[in-house]
């Protein structure tokens, strides 16, 4: 069984995914645990991205409609700008980009700091996981297609050793 600190939000332990624009990667991942999820009451995943507040609608649709093809629903979801309050509820960190020395603009669009300098006012650091996964932003729809399979992949084996 994982050790857990005592941080939850509405009774659940957090698991948030961070990517760049909070689409893709994270959005699919967050979707992905929360559909497999067993343990609806223990645990809920959320979706941010270190740069949402600049996505292009576009592939917004996109996600929504590759996540269909898996049979999840994901047509409600909004990307959301990670913040030092998500960090804050945060039980569990995945970041799922190959940029290890990402900038964030969690408090200031005047000052960057990394993901885990940002973090540095959280009194209970959430414990970071990085899965480096190539950005299918760039990608057609065959590399969007096996990203999102992978990262499927990637979300059981966490539910597994969750359980």
């Amino acid at each position: 069984m994982v050790e857990y600190d005592g941080r939850k939000v509405d009774g659940q332990r957090v698991v948030l995914f961070v990517c760049t624009g909070g689409v893709y990667r994270s959005g699919w991942a967050t979707y992905f645990f929360n559909y497999h999820n067993k343990k609806k009451g223990l645990y809920l995943a959320k979706s941010a991205g270190v740069q949402a507040d600049s996505v292009d609608p576009r592939h917004v649709n996109a996600a929504i409609t590759l996540m269909k093809e898996k049979g999840i629903d994901m047509s409600s979801y909004i990307p959301v700008q990670l913040t030092n309050d998500l960090l804050k509820e945060a039980w569990r960190v995945y970041l799922l980009s190959k940029h290890a020395n990402w900038r964030v603009y969690p408090l200031s669009k005047h000052a960057n700091f990394t993901l885990l300098e940002a973090s540095v006012d959280v009194e209970a650091k959430p414990v970071l996981f990085s899965f480096p996964f190539q950005n299918p932003i760039s990608q057609g729809i065959g590399g969007k297609r096996k990203i999102r399979d992978d990262l499927e992949a990637m979300v059981l084996k966490i539910l597994k050793e969750l359980s």
